[in-house]
């Protein structure tokens, strides 16, 4: 990054000095606890997404990725300097049936072989493999492609005037029955959707709605809602102090994000304020601390809805789920207590207030195709009722049944597998 202006360079510092403070200044004084939890523990949140989205042409897909992998190279040297971790930077694009849908097998191979070098080192996601109309089963057959190579993608299902599209119902679960036959880990890249819309950073759902270069944030944000539940007195404290804090963080990082919009002229969607989790950075563990009970009892949900209203609270640009992250295979305290403290039916109850559906779910590895549809169909309905975006993604694991540990899947943690008969 070229030298900063000494007057640039001295508003970079007061900024980087002052986010850490930020959290602290904006919470009552009735909290004091609280603040220094808050300043000490997670006043600058991990990043876990800088995620570019652009238009790709068909006939040349590189330049557009390469423009995009540019730009998250800069963006990565202006977060670190202002002393983020930076954890993943990604590229998305415009919907991939609109130019990978119809190729012969061998040219699509070369063609995402072709885009995954030209967007490394960032993780590629290219959004919804059907578009309304188009066949169900080339879409697929694309998705079994473009997930099985380890790009991200989606297949939407919604029909047209607020139904759900049964055609995409039947095509996403033998996607997912095919991705686990082959390899458990690979439905890490596929979810079926619904209501999703573009300018999600997360994936696999995230796509580009191709009008212009553009990106979103997203972060790392369990540690911070942990930190704050555990100083909070339960319930009845109701959701202010932890809005604050996160506030006062997302603000934080915005001041940045707009700094980077104005030195690259890209556009800024905003942050999405779902606080994605990791392992022990739990989010179940922040529901129990508020809430002292195990994930999964009572309060499990009115706990999932404090959390809710603090993050969407949060005066910066939002885009994306807005809501709460409960994947139990990302979630040490989720994997933990599943099974024995919640099912399918309970998870996906939680979405109604606050969850983005069914993600990272371990099933039984006889799980049939008609139940898997059983179960997207559910996640579709409630995402059509309350018009808000949901996802399943769903891991059978061959030669496990319900009740028993998944054993290791990829990177992810394991959980007791959810009966689903």
């Amino acid at each position: 990054m070229p030298e900063l202006p000494p007057a640039a360079a001295a508003r970079r510092r007061l900024l980087k000095a002052s986010a850490a403070t930020m959290t602290a200044a904006a919470l009552p004084g009735s909290y004091p606890r609280l603040a220094a939890a808050a300043t000490a523990s997670a006043a600058l949140p991990p990043l876990r997404t800088l995620t570019a989205g652009v238009r790709v042409d068909a006939a040349d897909p590189a330049a557009s990725l390469g423009r995009a992998s540019e730009f998250l190279a800069q963006g990565r040297a202006l977060f670190t300097a202002a002393g983020y971790t930076l954890q993943t930077t990604r590229i998305v694009t415009q919907p991939a049936a609109d130019y990978l849908a119809g190729l012969p097998d061998q040219e699509l191979e070369q063609r995402l072989a072709a885009m995954q070098a030209a967007a490394a080192p960032n993780l590629l996601g290219i959004g919804p493999v059907r578009v309304p109309g188009s066949s169900a089963q080339a879409a697929e057959a694309l998705a079994l492609a473009i997930a099985g190579r380890g790009i991200a993608c989606s297949l939407p299902l919604d029909g047209a005037n607020g139904s759900i599209d049964r055609a995409a119902l039947r095509s996403a679960a033998a996607v997912i029955r095919a991705l686990a036959d082959r390899d458990p880990a690979t439905n890490f890249n596929f979810a079926a959707t619904a209501q999703v819309p573009p300018g999600v950073p997360f994936f696999p759902a995230g796509f580009h709605d191709g009008q212009g270069d553009a990106f979103a944030l997203g972060l790392e944000g369990a540690g911070l809602f942990l930190a704050t539940a555990r100083e909070m007195q339960g319930l009845a404290a109701g959701s202010a102090p932890l809005a604050m804090a996160w506030d006062a963080a997302l603000r934080a990082v915005e001041t940045w994000a707009l700094q980077l919009a104005e030195q690259t002229g890209w556009r800024y969607l905003g942050i999405d304020p779902t606080p994605a989790q990791w392992g022990e950075n739990s989010i179940a563990a922040a529901v129990e601390a508020l809430t002292g009970a195990p994930f999964g009892k009572p309060g499990t949900l009115a706990g999932c809805r404090l959390f809710t209203q603090a993050l969407r609270a949060a005066q910066v640009r939002q885009t994306g789920y807005r809501g709460l992250f409960l994947p139990p295979m990302e979630d040490a305290t989720l994997a933990q207590r599943a099974f024995d403290h919640y099912g399918l039916d309970a998870l996906l109850a939680y979405s109604a207030v606050c969850g983005t559906g069914l993600d990272t779910v371990a099933l039984p590895g006889d799980v049939r195709p008609a139940e898997l549809e059983r179960i997207l169909r559910d996640v579709a309905s409630l995402a059509l009722q309350w018009r808000k975006p949901l996802t399943a993604r769903l891991f059978p694991v061959p030669g496990r049944q319900a009740g028993e540990s998944t054993g290791p899947v990829g990177d992810l943690f394991p959980m007791t597998i959810l009966p689903v008969r």
